[in-house]
C-alpha cells in the first residue's frame, strides 16, 4: 500500500536568474501526482530594492513574493522573474538574494532554515539550467530577459 502522506519538496533554481523556470517540469509533475507539498525557491539576481518594495523580507537574504494584480510597475524592462512566475502560477515564490557583496553561506543556510521551520523535507532538488553557456566572457553586464526574446 502506498503512503498517502504528502511529500515535502523544495525545488530551487540555484544558478541565479531564471533557473527557477527549470524547476517547472518537476513542479507540474509533482503537483499532478497530488501528493507533494512543493515550495519553489530561487537564488536570485533581482535587486534588493525591488524585492524590498514588492515582497516580504523573511530573513537577511530571503524574500517571499506573492502574486499581485497591480502590475503597472512590472514592465518588460524590469528584471523580476520571481514576480512573473508568482503571477503566472498564483502561488508564492521565495527568493534568496545572490549578491556577491552580501551573500554568505551562513545567510543562505538561515534562509533555508526559515523555510524548513521544523518540517521534515523529503527532497531538495537544486536546478541550474546552464544558460550561462550563452555567455562569451566579454559581457559588460548580465542581459535582461527581454534581450533574448
Amino acid at each position: 500500500m502506498e503512503n498517502s502522506k504528502s511529500k515535502i519538496v523544495f525545488l530551487s533554481g540555484c544558478g541565479g536568474g531564471y533557473d527557477i523556470f527549470g524547476c517547472l517540469p518537476y513542479y507540474f509533475k509533482m503537483k499532478s501526482n497530488g501528493n507533494h507539498d512543493v515550495t519553489l525557491i530561487n537564488y536570485s539576481f533581482t535587486t534588493r530594492a525591488l524585492l524590498s518594495e514588492y515582497s516580504q523580507q523573511l530573513t537577511t537574504l530571503l524574500f517571499r513574493i506573492d502574486p499581485t494584480t497591480n502590475l503597472s510597475w512590472l514592465t518588460d524592462e524590469i528584471y523580476f522573474p520571481e514576480q512573473r512566475l508568482a503571477n503566472a502560477l498564483q502561488i508564492p515564490i521565495y527568493a534568496i538574494i545572490c549578491d556577491y557583496d552580501e551573500t554568505r553561506i551562513q545567510l543562505i543556510v538561515k534562509a533555508y532554515q526559515y523555510l524548513i521551520q521544523g518540517r521534515i523535507i523529503d527532497e531538495l532538488i537544486l536546478i541550474d539550467c546552464g544558460s550561462d553557456v550563452l555567455l562569451t566572457g566579454n559581457e559588460q553586464q548580465l542581459g535582461k530577459h527581454i534581450d533574448f526574446i
